[in-house]
């Protein structure tokens, strides 16, 4: 389990920088945003809202044992979200 640490502010910051806002907004995210609303399940793990986008990738990589795995898929560099188009890459 990760809990991701981060403010409300923060987190109607990166809510608004995505390219999809999933229909709802700041008003429905306050009614639903509790600070520290962690499970308290053996294992948790909080991490911070410093930590970097590849700093919390790694992290969550290694403590599932998956640091050196191979993609299952061809993201990042070719899947249409990640490469930042809207055609299809030529996938074998």
């Amino acid at each position: 389990m990760f809990y991701l640490d981060v403010s409300f502010e923060e987190t109607v910051r990166r809510h608004a920088g995505r390219a999809a806002t999933a229909g709802f907004g700041e008003r429905e995210m306050r009614d639903w945003y509790r600070r520290l609303d962690l499970l308290g399940v053996p294992g948790e793990q909080v991490i911070p809202e410093a930590s970097a986008l590849d700093d919390t990738v790694a992290t969550i990589l290694h403590a599932g044992g998956l640091s050196g795995a191979v993609p299952g898929t061809p993201c990042p560099t070719r899947c249409p979200h990640c490469a930042g188009t809207s055609v299809p890459p030529n996938v074998p």
